[in-house]
């Protein structure tokens, strides 16, 4: 059985973008749910005029879902509210992600609020332990994994996660710059609302000792 995957998108995506934020085998079994939050210019949030940013969510919306089918992608599409985190905390209502890629960037211009500024960002309903402990560390972080490319601008981000051990893995690997960086709010903010609906408690199990076979001890 697939995933079921929503991607947060601000501008169309297409199929190769999803696979290569998920994988290629995750993404054609999964089930992908993309949310185009209706991104609005400020002077138009304050007057009330959000016929334009509605109707650009739904051509984003349909736009992404029709390039994922044409690479064999199950997908259906919705639009959301103006505020990416508002249109996600939506989405997740409805549908139970065991996966989020955020695509929502500042160069579209269109979103006044604060940019997340990254270009994919997964979330794992396996990893909401590491995420909780993330949050309430003091000083929640996301890692992220920088490349030279050799031209201007001279790194390009090639990985991002909120997953302490990830991040410290990241570390380790060698070649890429990988810096720990404060979480911005709108991400804490997601990542918060991701967590409270999928975490589980794990029971601590202790783990019980072998009796001692007396014969087996005087050989």
């Amino acid at each position: 059985m697939g995933k079921k995957i929503i991607a947060l998108v601000a501008e169309p995506i297409s199929g190769q973008a999803l696979k290569s934020a998920v994988g290629g085998d995750v993404a054609e079994e999964a089930e992908v749910l993309v949310v185009a939050p209706a991104l609005n210019s400020k002077f138009r949030f304050l007057t009330s005029d959000a016929d334009e940013a509605i109707a650009r969510a739904e051509q984003v919306q349909e736009e992404t879902v029709e390039r994922l089918d044409e690479e064999g992608i199950d997908a259906a599409g919705d639009t959301g509210e103006a505020d990416p985190l508002l249109a996600l905390q939506d989405a997740l209502q409805t549908y139970p992600a065991d996966e989020i890629v955020l695509c929502v960037h500042s160069e579209s211009g269109r979103n006044w609020h604060e940019s997340l500024d990254l270009r994919t960002f997964n979330l794992y309903r396996t990893e909401t332990g590491r995420y909780r402990d993330n949050l309430t560390s003091g000083t929640p972080s996301i890692w992220v994994a920088l490349r030279s490319s050799g031209v201007d601008p001279a790194y390009e981000i090639v990985s991002v996660t909120a997953d302490p051990a990830e991040g410290e893995s990241m570390t380790q690997a060698g070649g890429d710059l990988v810096e720990a960086v404060a979480m911005p709010a709108a991400v804490r903010a997601i990542i918060e609302a991701f967590v409270a609906q999928h975490h589980v408690e794990q029971p601590f199990v202790k783990r019980k000792r072998d009796p001692a076979n007396p014969e087996a001890m005087a050989r």
